[in-house]
């Protein structure tokens, strides 16, 4: 995904096609934003810091983790 660190959109390109929810966590553990899965994901009403995006298939199993700072 780019860019990193990112303020308005992150673009997430995977060959994953299980992908269906994107979580974002804050550093307290806590979801802050939730959507479902598309290649660009807008961020700009998230506060500055860094998160961790995860990546879940439709049953619900985490697929892959992310981190990110948000300017």
């Amino acid at each position: 995904f780019y860019p990193n660190p990112a303020s308005d959109i992150i673009v997430i390109e995977s060959k994953n096609r299980n992908i269906s929810r994107v979580k974002f966590y804050n550093n307290q553990g806590q979801i802050v934003f939730e959507t479902d899965y598309h290649s660009e994901i807008n961020i700009e009403k998230l506060p500055a810091g860094l998160y961790i995006i995860r990546f879940f298939d439709s049953p619900g199993y985490s697929l892959h983790e992310l981190k990110v700072m948000i300017e």
